[in-house]
């Protein structure tokens, strides 16, 4: 079976496992199924299958991940050195991490062309699979995980490797101002009360070709994954499992943290319990480490992200294919949470200011690299 201009053979898998083989055993078949079709998957994503020629406790199947075969959004992908980040992740950060990711079998990758291929440990049904919010208590063990991984990197310099600029760097804001005006579009066309939002969104349409093409590096930082959603992440019998790392790089704990509540919970569990989960996610900071960072900074920080948010998911609607049944659901929880958070932070006069913070950015960034 070829994907991406790799087979998927038994010959090739098995000297990838071999040490997982006992003397003799053989793999006679593969069955691969593309399970990241749909699922919003930044690449190819392959489950397979495998048989043997006698009974083994070696895996049942494994997941393969390759570049998207779209030359439209490989071309965008490889612009922001998403394979990159995700293989050299693997390769150089994986091993140490005091969050566990899946195992991994081979990691290989073609810099110049960011080619890359990823076979994992598969860890069964992927969240992408299951459809709704999260409860609050599995939202709590899942930013547990997270104050691990940023407190291991806790204004770390080695996050200002290169590879690890933020995603959002750019010097082209073109696909990005492409995507925010489509995203406007979808708001304009919802059928809900959205003014207040669209407000907002309008704003940020008119300002946002002002922002500086790089994002200086304040304290705090981290390393943070970019993604964390819970369908990156795994619940397993031996804890939280975190993967899709596509999106890996230095930046706001914040982030992360408000990026997990907004997508992962309902509206109405988000306002009841957002303030108990930032609480929770700070005193776990503060057990693993992190000092001299008091409640009430990070929670600026928060009401910060939260609001960057706003732009990013903005961004996002402008991008999705709402084509179905699945996709104008995932519209409109994301536009109900977007409503949410516009008010809650007092987004309209916070974007009314954006142009005096780009300009504060731009002059940093000439001090701040």
């Amino acid at each position: 079976m070829q994907y991406a201009g790799h087979d998927i053979t038994p010959e090739w898998i098995t000297p990838l496992i071999a040490s997982h083989l006992a003397e003799g055993t053989r793999i006679t078949g593969v069955d691969c199924r593309n399970i990241g079709e749909s699922e919003g998957f930044a690449g190819t994503v392959i489950r397979v299958m495998l048989e043997y020629d006698r009974p083994t406790s070696a895996p049942a199947s494994l997941v393969v991940k390759l570049p998207t075969e779209d030359p439209e959004v490989r071309r965008a992908l490889v612009q922001r050195d998403i394979f990159l980040r995700e293989a050299r992740f693997y390769q150089r950060l994986a091993p140490g991490l005091a969050v566990r990711t899946p195992a991994i079998f081979h990691v290989e990758m073609d810099e110049a062309s960011q080619d890359y291929v990823l076979v994992m440990e598969d860890l069964g049904a992927l969240a992408a699979d299951e459809p709704g919010y999260r409860t609050v208590a599995e939202v709590e063990s899942f930013l547990s995980t997270l104050a691990l991984l940023h407190a291991q990197y806790w204004n770390d310099a080695a996050v200002k490797a290169d590879w690890l600029k933020p995603v959002t760097d750019t010097d082209d804001r073109t696909e990005d101002m492409e995507r925010l005006d489509r995203g406007v579009e979808v708001i304009e066309s919802f059928p809900g009360d959205v003014a207040y939002l669209l407000a907002c969104a309008r704003l940020v349409q008119k300002h946002f070709p002002r922002a500086p093409s790089r994002f200086p590096l304040l304290k705090p930082y981290t390393l943070t994954h970019g993604d964390f959603h819970a369908n990156n992440v795994a619940l397993t019998d031996s804890g939280v499992v975190v993967y899709d790392w596509q999106l890996v790089s230095r930046g706001a704990p914040a982030a992360d943290v408000t990026n997990m509540l907004i997508t992962s919970l309902s509206p109405e569990d988000l306002m009841a319990h957002q303030e108990a989960l930032f609480r929770h996610y700070h005193a776990e900071l503060l057990k693993a480490g992190v000092g001299r960072f008091p409640y009430d900074k990070f929670r600026k920080t928060c009401d910060d992200a939260l609001t960057i948010n706003i732009i990013k998911f903005i961004v996002i609607l402008g991008t999705v294919d709402f084509g179905d049944e699945k996709g104008l659901e995932v519209r409109d929880r994301a536009i109900d949470t977007l409503c949410m958070i516009a008010n809650q932070t007092d987004a309209l006069k916070r974007f009314k200011q954006l142009p005096r913070m780009f300009l504060i950015l731009r002059f940093l960034n000439l001090f701040i690299k």
